[in-house]
Parts: structure tokens; sequence; C-alpha cells
């Protein structure tokens, strides 16, 4: 029996060093590919890949990015109408596309206005309501016309989980998600590092992302439900300072949209620009499944059109 122990003790041993191994070499390997991707700005480099032990906080500005975080097209300083700004994840900020590529830089140049983007990549829905909780966005933007969120389908998925940085075993992580409890988006903040040290094991990591997935996809209209709770709650926020700002909502693309979230959208405030189908197809993606320049050519004239900009 003590034998059985001793060899159950030992293989044991071994098997958490050879994982320990496995995860730095396979994070060491993911951190230098990021490294080679033009994509990412420096100033995302430096913050989220090569902070060692640091902690990311609230302190958004902590990204080194202009213009706070968001991404705001240069060089373009349209006064004579009202502002756009910009909210959602890498398609609205323009992942892997130069500046004047982006749906920012274009809206901004075919409306002759000016477009604050305050999207970021790996963002969804609880990063736009937390944002819209900030004074500090009504500080640096001045009311705009239109606030409009770049709905793509990932970010039901991404409701359910701490979603910002890759995964890295030595860092604090980016805790932000909201629960509906009473009918109130309560925000969620787990305090607790060893668990969240183990959740940001690369073999639990890929089994949450792919529990999550498969939740959403067996009840989207719960997650709608969610979806649309945020929604209206970044609205309600937003209309506290920008009284005068009308709502929008582009939906790119979608997996199993429920036949009715279009319209609860347009019945709680949001103009609605539908452009699935019109860019979502290979050859207006880039090979990191972002929209490259050739769909934001063909949406901003939709979006333009639709909102009257």
């Amino acid at each position: 029996m003590k034998k059985i122990l001793k060899i159950v003790s030992i293989s044991l041993v071994v098997l958490i060093i050879v994982l320990a191994f496995a995860e730095i070499i396979i994070w060491r390997i993911e951190n230098k590919d990021l490294q080679n991707i033009n994509a990412f700005p420096d100033s995302m480099k430096r913050i989220e890949f090569h902070s060692g032990i640091k902690k990311i906080n609230y302190d958004f500005d902590t990204l080194g990015l202009k213009n706070g975080w968001g991404r705001a097209p240069e060089g373009l300083k349209f006064k004579r109408k009202k502002p756009v700004v910009l909210f959602g994840c890498s398609y609205a900020y323009g992942f892997g596309l130069d500046k004047n590529q982006t749906l920012g830089h274009k809206l901004s140049v075919r409306s002759r206005r000016p477009v604050y983007n305050r999207s970021f990549t790996g963002f969804s829905l609880q990063h736009f309501l937390y944002q819209t909780q900030t004074e500090k966005l009504y500080k640096e933007i001045p009311q705009p016309e239109y606030a409009v969120y770049v709905y793509m389908h990932d970010h039901l998925r991404r409701l359910y989980l701490y979603s910002f940085a890759e995964w890295n075993i030595l860092n604090e992580e980016f805790d932000l998600r909201y629960k509906d409890k009473n009918g109130e988006l309560t925000q969620i903040t787990n305090s607790n590092y060893l668990l969240n040290q183990f959740k940001r094991l690369y073999t639990v990591n890929m089994l949450q992302h792919f529990i999550v997935e498969k939740s959403v996809l067996k009840n989207p209209q719960k997650s709608y439900d969610l979806a649309l709770k945020h929604f209206v709650a970044a609205k309600n926020e937003m209309s506290k300072h920008w009284k005068k700002t009308k709502f929008a909502v582009i939906l790119y693309d979608d997996f199993a949209l429920c036949s009715d979230f279009k319209t609860q959208l347009e019945q709680n405030g949001f103009k609605v620009v539908d452009v699935r189908g019109l860019a979502d197809s290979a050859e207006f993606m880039q090979k990191s499944n972002t929209p490259n320049e050739a769909a934001w050519n063909r949406i901003v004239p939709k979006i333009i059109k639709e909102l009257k900009l």
C-alpha cells in the first residue's frame, strides 16, 4: 500500500512539474508570436503582454493609447457637425488596419464630423457599460449626435468571461463582468488571487471558454436578454450626461441571433443598422478574422445613410 501511495505521489509531482513547464513554454511562444503581429500598437504590446507582475486596473489610461484608450482618426478636425462616438471590440477599433483604413477614420471623412473611438480589442458589452459609468468619458467627449456600438457574434460569450488581456500566469487579471441581480446589473469583482491564477492556466482557460460558448449556443435567448440589459443600462447612463444624443447599434454578424433582438433594441430607443451579410464573408476578413478595409468601404455608406449623418 505504501509503495502504491509513493508511486501515486511521485506521479502527481511529476505531472504538476510537466504541466507547469508546459504552461510557461506555451505562454512564452504565444507572447513571442504576439510581439510579431503588426496589428498590435507598441503601447498595447508593452502593457498587455510585457507588463510582468503588474495589475491592469480600471484606469484605462494605463494602456498608453492616444485619446485615453480608444483609437481616433488623426488630423481630422471637423467642427461644423456634432461628433460620433464608437464603442465595441477589435472590429470597431480597427485591429490590423492602418489608421486611415478603420471604421472611425472612414466615418469621419465621409460624414465630415469628428469621430471618437472608445473601442478596444477583446472588449464587449461590459466594457461599454463600464465606460458609460465613468465621469471621465463625458469630460473628454462633447455631446455627440450618435453613440454607436458595433456588435459582433462573440460578444454574447464575452459577457460571461473576464475578457480583456490574453491569459498570463504572472499578471493580475482585468476583472470586469456584470450579473443581473433583482433586475439591476451589478458589477462582479473576483478578488481571489489563487482562483484567478488557476483560471488563467492555459488548459483551464480554454476549457472555460469552451463551456461558456456551448452554454451560449444552447440558450441564446438568455444571453440576448442579458445583452439587452447592458445596452439599456449604458443608454440610460449616457442619457444623464448627453441629453440630446441618439443611440445606434450596428449588427455586423451573429450566431443564432434571436429574431426579436433587433426589435427589442429599437423598442428601447436604439437605431439598428443591420449590415449582416454585407461584409462578413471571407473576402472582407483579415487572417485575424477581423474586418479589412474593403468591409468598411461597403458598410460606412450604409451607416451614414441610415443614421442621416
